[in-house]
């Protein structure tokens, strides 16, 4: 009887073993990891978004609330996919209890704007995503009928996935500047909208993610 019991218990370890090795315990939502983006920098040269004289303000400061929550959701949506990961954007919070964002000032406004240190800190997240764009006005101009655009826009950035440790895990980059027939213009004298920013956003995000 005792040889038995010896016996079952046996079986039954090494069952147990056999199944947690194919169908292992996690505590991530379906099995996923998580991963946060804790910088989302998109600086857009004034020059082109700037209309009238010099001295005119710019609009790339003030995009509107909409956009910047389409923006965000894009990038947590993309990097989700690549990394088969659940991605959401993370802020830093003053003693006040105050979300700290992008202010403008050349960035698009309400991004996260983290330190990897704080969000390490305050998230429990697998992995850590850092984003930097830049739009400048240094690239080539756009086709305009038979004229060229007084804009020459050229989009780069890069892409960066650490783990809890910053050991670098992943990376993408890439630049661009002829931006022919990914935005356009009516007329010569014309500047980037809100929607061209978004649809060269959109871009970059894809191509940057591709390069990882």
């Amino acid at each position: 009887m005792k040889s038995l019991s010896i016996l079952i218990l046996s079986i039954a370890s090494i069952w147990f073993a056999l199944t947690s090795s194919i169908n292992p315990v996690s505590s991530k939502k379906n099995g996923k990891q998580s991963a946060a983006i804790y910088g989302l920098s998109i600086n857009v040269s004034s020059e082109l978004t700037t209309e009238g004289s010099i001295g005119a303000v710019s609009w790339s400061s003030s995009i509107t609330e909409e956009q910047i929550e389409r923006m965000r959701k894009f990038a947590e949506s993309a990097c989700s996919e690549k990394l088969d990961a659940d991605v959401r954007c993370v802020y830093k919070y003053n003693k006040k209890g105050k979300k700290l964002a992008t202010l403008g000032n050349g960035n698009i406004a309400g991004m996260p704007t983290n330190s990897f240190k704080n969000a390490v800190e305050s998230n429990d997240d697998d992995l850590f995503i850092s984003i930097q764009m830049h739009m400048t006005n240094d690239g080539k101009p756009l086709k305009v009928g038979k004229k060229k655009s007084t804009i020459q826009p050229k989009a780069s950035g890069f892409i960066r996935i650490f783990d809890r440790e910053k050991t670098l895990i992943k990376k993408g980059k890439w630049s661009q500047s002829l931006l022919e027939g990914i935005v356009s213009l009516e007329d010569k004298d014309d500047v980037l909208t809100p929607n061209d920013i978004e649809t060269i956003y959109k871009y970059m995000i894809e191509n940057m993610i591709k390069d990882m």
